[in-house]
């Protein structure tokens, strides 16, 4: 087997910065979504903003559910 010298010195070197890249692109991500408060999410980091619209939109599911209940037990 003939050992290709180029492909031996430069993949330990790119497997090194892959790590490292995806090291920072990880450290970016969870410092966007806990860190920082949007102005543009009324103050709110992305992941508190996300929770607070899931809970809102579950506040009128419940609400819109116990209507369609309510109207349904009065016309039986």
């Amino acid at each position: 087997m003939i050992a290709n010298p180029y492909y031996n010195n430069l993949h330990p070197y790119s497997l090194h910065i892959s790590y490292e890249l995806k090291q920072n692109i990880t450290n970016y991500i969870n410092f966007y979504n806990l860190h920082p408060s949007q102005s543009k999410l009324k103050g709110m980091t992305p992941i508190k903003f996300r929770n607070h619209a899931k809970l809102i939109f579950l506040s009128y599911f419940t609400l819109l559910l116990l209507l369609s209940i309510q109207i349904t037990l009065r016309t039986n």
